[in-house]
């Protein structure tokens, strides 16, 4: 008779497999991230073959995101460096009545 106490295993969410494939896609090799996530080789080869474009279109989109992220922090640094320098600038060249009404 079975034991009633073991507990099955459960179905692999998408975070799981899109996570291992990742992984794989990282440089890892397969049977290192069957090991990680507890599956066997076949299963790894099953999701990469449903889901391994997915995977690899979401590394890419997900690298192209930091990459943008990466380019929108330096123009906004730039933005603001030209910001203060255009304000000290027109410091300099309001007339001297005008820096009286501003005190």
């Amino acid at each position: 008779m079975p034991d009633m106490n073991l507990k099955q295993k459960q179905p692999a969410n998408i975070n799981d497999i899109m996570n291992a494939l990742n992984e794989y896609m990282e440089g890892n090799n397969i049977e290192s991230v069957c090991k990680i996530y507890g599956i066997d080789t076949s299963t790894f080869y099953r999701w990469h073959s449903r889901y391994g474009i997915f995977a690899m279109k979401y590394y890419q989109m997900k690298a192209e995101y930091e990459h943008l992220k990466k380019m929108y922090q330096v123009l906004f640094e730039s933005h603001e460096t030209l910001y203060e320098i255009l304000n000290t600038a027109s410091e300099f060249r309001k007339k001297p009545e005008e820096k009286n009404q501003d005190l």
